[in-house]
């Protein structure tokens, strides 16, 4: 469920704020790990900037870090945004209950 909470918080940011024509989302799991990356060719923005006002990116982040995944954020102005998100699976109860 965390998960499906972090994509629905980022395609809201997208909807709201990044003016995107096209959205990709990717979701692989493995023996060691969950990836999850989401894509958009939207106006970008500075990520330092936004992680200190952004609630959305706040959200996302603490949904990361409670998985105990790493999540990066690419982004820059008229350049979209790519958020990738790899969480450890040695614990598979995370992904059932939550």
């Amino acid at each position: 469920m965390t998960l499906y909470r972090i994509v629905q918080e980022s395609l809201n940011n997208i909807l709201k704020h990044s003016h995107a024509r096209n959205v990709r989302i990717t979701l692989e799991r493995d023996v060691r790990e969950v990836s999850l990356q989401i894509e958009d060719d939207g106006v970008g923005f500075d990520v330092k900037r936004a992680q200190k006002i952004g609630l959305g990116l706040r959200n996302i982040s603490e949904r990361a870090r409670i998985l105990g995944g790493e999540l990066r954020i690419y982004s820059a102005p008229r350049q979209g945004t790519r958020l990738t998100l790899t969480v450890p699976t040695e614990d598979d109860k995370r992904f059932d209950a939550q």
